[in-house]
Parts: C-alpha cells; sequence; structure tokens
C-alpha cells in the first residue's frame, strides 16, 4: 500500500466527513493543514529544514512521524484550534488533557495543564512528559477512564 493510499485510509477512518484531496486545492480555498509525505525518511528533517528556509516567510513546517511534514499558516498550529475551543467553552489550560507522540505534538502538549505522551513518542517528548503506555495497550482510553472515573 502507497503512503497516500495509507494516508487517504486513516484520514477516512479518524475523520469521516474530512476532505481529503491529492490535486492542489483552488486559491480560494481556506486551508488549516497539509500533510506531505516524505519518500525518504532518513531525510525528513533536511526537506523540513529546506521547506522552512524556502518558504518560511509565509507557513510553517513540522516533521510528523518519520514520513510526513505537517505544512501549516504561521502561527497556526494545534494549540491554536484548542485554545479556540476552550476560549468558547469557558474551559482552562488546567482543566485539558492532551496526548502526543510526534514534533508536531510539541505544542499542545506545552499548552494544556496535563499532557500526556506515548510509549512510540520521540525522545524529547518522552522525556518531558509522563508515558502514559502505548496505542495498542490502550493507554490513551485507560487514560481518559481514569480521568472519569475520578470525577464520577
Amino acid at each position: 500500500m502507497d503512503d497516500l493510499t495509507n494516508y487517504l485510509r486513516v484520514a477516512d477512518k479518524d475523520l469521516p466527513n474530512a476532505v481529503v484531496r491529492a490535486d492542489p486545492p483552488s486559491p480560494g480555498t481556506s486551508v488549516i493543514k497539509v500533510g506531505v509525505c516524505c519518500d525518504k525518511p532518513g531525510q525528513i528533517m533536511d526537506m523540513t529544514y529546506m521547506l522552512e528556509r524556502e518558504l518560511g516567510d509565509r507557513l510553517m513546517f513540522m516533521p510528523s512521524g518519520d514520513k510526513w511534514i505537517d505544512i501549516t499558516p504561521i502561527g497556526v498550529d494545534k494549540a491554536t484550534g484548542i485554545q479556540q475551543l476552550m476560549h468558547y467553552y469557558g474551559v482552562t489550560a488546567d482543566e485539558v488533557m492532551a496526548f502526543g507522540d510526534s514534533m508536531n505534538d510539541y505544542a499542545i502538549l506545552r499548552f494544556v495543564g496535563h499532557p500526556q505522551v506515548m510509549a512510540n513518542a520521540c525522545y524529547t517528548l518522552r522525556k518531558c512528559w509522563p508515558v502514559v503506555g502505548s496505542n495498542a495497550d490502550h493507554a490513551v482510553q485507560r487514560a481518559l477512564r481514569d480521568v472519569l472515573d475520578g470525577i464520577l
């Protein structure tokens, strides 16, 4: 299975109504995030730095795992979205838990009051925040169950 097919399958599973396109959107389309596949995993940082050097005055680039580069407008990251939701619902950072495994999760983990990282997370994240376990062991569900049990 090629990377694009796999990405489309995963995106469809997680966001069944998401618009996922292989062709570029029209100029009038607002884009929040673009994912670009780097078919040479050992070169992901080089590619990210090159894109940053060439287009960094307009866009932000962040590696996501060892094959994908997230591209967002300057000033937009995962924390931006959660901050807007928190403001809308009147929730403070101390009331929010987030999970991450890659450097593209760094901003949101740093922003929330209860950051948690997965066992497969990159070295930096594992050294900064508590590790809850792996996805294969349903660690996120277990952590959320613990929070809900504590509330009830």
